[in-house]
């Protein structure tokens, strides 16, 4: 399962999410419910790290989900799963919940993938199986953990895997799958545009949709330079 969080380091109610993830589903493993973060324009971490390529891929985010923002600051905490417009209720939902619904959701795709970096680039290649032909998208993203600051009500904290940037857009490559068969792609980050602060703290998550519900179907995740089979 994909869990999309929506933060800010000045909100109050973000630690409620944030101690979901930290202190469940990030020690998980594996993990079946991969989750990262995108800080709003009224975050910290925002205006002092972000790019203005990651803050264009953020800002991007928030039409496509149907987030009704005041100018460029949208409210948070907002959880999004699997790209399901409907946000769900952070503070009733539970680890269990998610980890439940993530083991029994749809098996019909899987994802294996691998990458390679240079000092200026990260590239991604992505295996696609598919159990049924479906027209769906290809998504990769570059995250962040490591870096540290202060959030309310917690004090001085490492911000778990905060998006640095999509490749090749922040909706996808649009492709075909075939019923038992392969597809294979390939994408790059730029590291010049992504200003990432330590790529050793880096992960490509990847996570492919379906057009007709525009859901997505499986996820997968990897540190760079790591491999990942099915």
């Amino acid at each position: 399962m994909l869990l999309e969080d929506i933060t800010k380091t000045n909100c109050t109610n973000c630690p409620t999410v944030i101690r979901l993830i930290d202190e469940n589903l990030r020690k998980d493993n594996p993990q079946t419910v991969v989750a990262y973060s995108i800080h709003n324009s009224g975050s910290d971490i925002y205006k002092n790290y972000y790019s203005e390529t990651t803050q264009a891929f953020a800002d991007a985010f928030y039409p496509y989900m149907d987030i009704n923002t005041e100018g460029l600051d949208a409210p948070a905490p907002q959880v999004y799963l699997n790209r399901n417009k409907t946000k769900i209720d952070y503070k009733t939902t539970t680890a269990e919940e998610l980890r439940y619904q993530a083991q029994n959701g749809p098996k019909d795709v899987a994802i294996a993938m691998e990458s390679s970096r240079t000092e200026s680039t990260v590239t991604v290649t992505v295996t696609v199986g598919t159990k049924r032909a479906f027209s769906g998208k290809i998504v990769a993203v570059l995250v962040e953990s490591g870096i540290k600051a202060n959030q309310w009500d917690m004090g001085l904290i490492e911000m778990y895997r905060i998006m640095r940037g999509y490749a090749p857009s922040m909706d996808g490559e649009p492709k075909s799958f075939e019923a038992n068969s392969t597809l294979t792609y390939t994408t790059s980050f730029d590291l010049s545009k992504t200003t990432v602060e330590d790529i050793n703290n880096c992960e490509l998550i990847v996570f492919v949709t379906d057009n007709a519900d525009g859901l997505c179907e499986n996820v997968q995740y990897a540190k760079v330079d790591e491999a990942k089979g099915y």
